[in-house]
């Protein structure tokens, strides 16, 4: 399979256009990816994979490079994942309450604190101590987080909905990948945002919190604007940046006491 067709196939897989795809791997002119479909540039070269692995891990490497076996790498696809987790029969989660002396190291810690959808809050931050859990929940529905917490608000609306257990797993501020979904602790705030780095520079000691719901103010002075506007967060005020990878609505999973 010639790279243009792979390079084809997972473009559709993704169900992209080419510049929101090329903008979600951090590139900021998409006609290094036209050259490779279109059969001008005549491989894929590893740094070109690697943006888009990083982008959207989904997406199996090994196709990506050679054409071999599937689109979607089936261990990270996190929504095969989940919609088979949901189907399956809940005898586990029973099995592993009733287990007295059960090893846990197939569960997940649930920290049961407020996520800011939309702006400002004050409470305890992650990571926060074992003692502080509230629950358990089992690791392979969220299988590359390192624990789970709950979102609250409207601003990041449609994609992830009020009350929705998200999970994270910390990762280097430095190697972000713009335009995907982050929670930021800032310090006594925890904001779940979609992030750039300002200006597209990954250097510029700012980052640009973007919010999916792009409702508009219907009165009052700032009628017609953006009900939750974007805003920067400086870098040295961050203590931490956090990969969404999963996330599930309060109905959907059952935590573990």
């Amino acid at each position: 399979m010639l790279p243009s067709e792979r390079l084809k196939k997972v473009i559709e897989y993704l169900n992209m256009d080419i510049e929101p795809f090329s903008k979600s791997i951090g590139r900021k002119r998409s006609q290094g990816i036209r050259d490779v479909l279109s059969g001008k540039a005549k491989t894929i070269d590893d740094k070109f994979a690697n943006q888009i692995i990083l982008a959207h891990p989904n997406i199996s490497k090994v196709f990506l490079m050679t054409g071999e076996g599937d689109v979607s790498n089936l261990e990270n696809d996190a929504e095969k994942e989940a919609q088979s987790n949901k189907e399956e029969d809940n005898s586990y989660l029973t099995h592993r309450r009733d287990k007295k002396n059960g090893d846990d190291e197939d569960l997940i810690p649930i920290f049961d604190r407020t996520l800011a959808m939309q702006g400002r809050i004050t409470g305890s931050l992650i990571p926060t101590t074992e003692t502080d859990k509230t629950g358990l929940v089992r690791k392979d529905m969220f299988k590359n987080a390192q624990f789970v917490i709950r979102s609250s608000g409207n601003s990041m609306i449609p994609t992830y909905p009020s009350d929705a257990w998200i999970g994270i797993r910390r990762i280097n501020e430095r190697i972000l990948n713009p335009g995907s979904v982050y929670v930021i602790d800032v310090g006594s705030d925890l904001i779940l945002k979609r992030i750039y780095y300002k200006d597209d520079d990954q250097y510029s000691g700012f980052l640009v919190c973007l919010s999916d719901n792009t409702m508009l103010e219907e009165g009052g002075a700032r009628k017609g604007k953006l009900k939750y506007p974007p805003f920067e967060v400086s870098l040295t005020d961050v203590l931490g940046v956090y990969k969404v990878t999963d996330y599930y609505r309060p109905n959907e999973i059952e935590v573990l006491k």
